[in-house]
């Protein structure tokens, strides 16, 4: 009989031991598990911050082509370019460099 109140008494051990674990185990699961749901929300928010960073540059980048749109259509055009008129002085002919700066053939200013 006292083998088994021996018995009884490992068996009882071993079962304490097994619920200590087993607790272990359970808050170490518990860990991992809000450590994962804390970091797939941050992720999330990251991926929302990217997506709007994304958007504000597309924004920015359609702005940035209307202001050139708009500096382009205020610049003036000229007229005359030095590999269309070669041989063209600049009193001569239509759209001469003088013209482009403002001062025609007939222009007092126009003599150099």
């Amino acid at each position: 009989m006292v083998w088994v109140e021996e018995h009884v008494g490992r068996i009882r051990e071993e079962l304490d031991r097994e619920r200590e674990e087993r607790n272990y185990f359970q808050l170490e699961r518990d860990k991992i598990h809000t450590f994962w749901e804390i970091t797939r929300r941050q992720l999330e928010e990251k991926k929302a911050e990217l997506r709007n960073k994304d958007r504000e540059m597309e924004e920015a980048e359609e702005r940035h082509q209307v202001e050139i749109k708009v500096s382009e259509a205020s610049l003036p055009v000229p007229t005359w370019s030095p590999h269309s008129h070669r041989g063209t002085g600049p009193n001569e002919g239509e759209g001469g460099t003088l013209s482009v700066l403002g001062f025609g053939s007939h222009s007092p200013k126009a003599v150099f």
